[in-house]
């Protein structure tokens, strides 16, 4: 005997359009293919000899695209300027920082956020574990010397492009004390 809701359920599936084919005890998982590319996988049909299929997840939704205002701040990016975005919750600002990491030079490139949070939704690090200072409240001067250590010194060395997520919860005085860290380095 099934559920109660399973019957409702089954009274809400939509028939198959014609020529289509149902794929019983398929698995769908969502993943990535690195860090850079959601893909949706569906498992299923191999009794038949049918391949899995992988769609990745841009050609999924036709809603993935990047709107002009959005392809012009990618085009600033890749053409070398400093950029500021904002925008409302569910605007995309997300999408096209991602969009825009991965455009980017991986090894000259760094995308960090305030929070860690913040930081695991773009596949980054915290802005705090990148710049190697700890929370910043120590003196300049021995924030410069954290920094010049030689993992932390190479990151600085190597970076072109700072990728800095949630911007707005980053307090001025760190912020500050980064920019100092940075000419001092250079």
């Amino acid at each position: 005997m099934a559920a109660p809701g399973v019957a409702a359920c089954r009274s809400q599936l939509k028939p198959l359009a014609p020529g289509a084919q149902a794929l019983r005890g398929a698995l769908v998982l969502l993943g990535r293919r690195g860090l850079r590319q959601p893909v949706l996988r569906v498992v299923g049909g191999e009794a038949r000899g049918e391949r899995p299929a992988e769609v990745p997840r841009a050609e999924r939704r036709p809603s993935a695209r990047l709107s002009a205002e959005q392809e012009a701040v990618l085009g600033a990016v890749r053409s070398g300027k400093s950029v500021f975005f904002t925008g409302c919750a569910g605007t995309g600002k997300s999408f096209l920082l991602k969009k825009i990491v991965g455009s980017l030079p991986p090894k000259s490139t760094y995308a960090t956020a305030s929070t860690g949070v913040a930081a695991c939704h773009i596949g980054g690090t915290t802005l705090h574990a990148f710049a190697g200072i700890g929370s910043g409240k120590a003196p300049l001067e021995q924030c410069i010397q954290l920094a010049e250590r030689p993992g932390v010194r190479q990151h600085w060395l190597a970076c072109q492009h700072l990728i800095i997520d949630e911007i707005s919860m980053v307090d001025g005085k760190f912020f500050d004390k980064l920019e100092a860290v940075s000419r001092q380095l250079q």
